[in-house]
């Protein structure tokens, strides 16, 4: 891992190079449970401002345990769904949602607020099945009851 934060770091300006260090990263971290160090952390938030490699980071950012202390995580979870490609950025942004509210994560209501629009106006627009639009709708009204709480 040391070998792909150093080669990452080296070729940091190589976007192509940059997206594969930061997949295989990330692939690692979930596939052999390793856990990431904070020098991997910082690679992975140095390589969200990569406009090429800002996707991939989105798919592994959130698992890494200084997620849930850093103190940009709400800002980036919100940018989320405006990563592109868009159609797999929202839905991605959806699952990270799903998964806060799975753990009972404590999200500032405005936050909450905020990912309810940002649901809300996907559903308005985008061509969905029927499953999938009550999914989102299901995570919606979960959004709206946390409110309540």
């Amino acid at each position: 891992m040391n070998s792909l934060v150093e080669l990452g770091e080296a070729f940091f300006a190589n976007s192509n190079l940059l997206c594969d260090v930061v997949s295989s990263m990330g692939y690692i971290i979930r596939r052999y449970g390793y856990v990431p160090s904070t020098t991997v952390f910082c690679l992975f938030t140095r390589a969200a401002t990569n406009k090429k490699a800002r996707y991939y980071v989105s798919l592994h950012l959130s698992s890494f345990p200084q997620f849930s202390t850093w103190a940009y995580r709400w800002d980036y979870l919100l940018s989320m769904p405006k990563i592109a490609p868009r159609k797999q950025s929202i839905t991605n942004f959806h699952g990270e949602v799903k998964r806060l509210l799975h753990t009972k994560a404590q999200i500032p209501a405005e936050v909450v607020q905020h990912i309810a629009d940002l649901l809300n106006a996907y559903v308005a627009k985008a061509a969905l099945s029927d499953y999938s639009k009550t999914d989102y709708l299901n995570t919606i009204c979960l959004l709206k009851r946390y409110l309540l709480h």
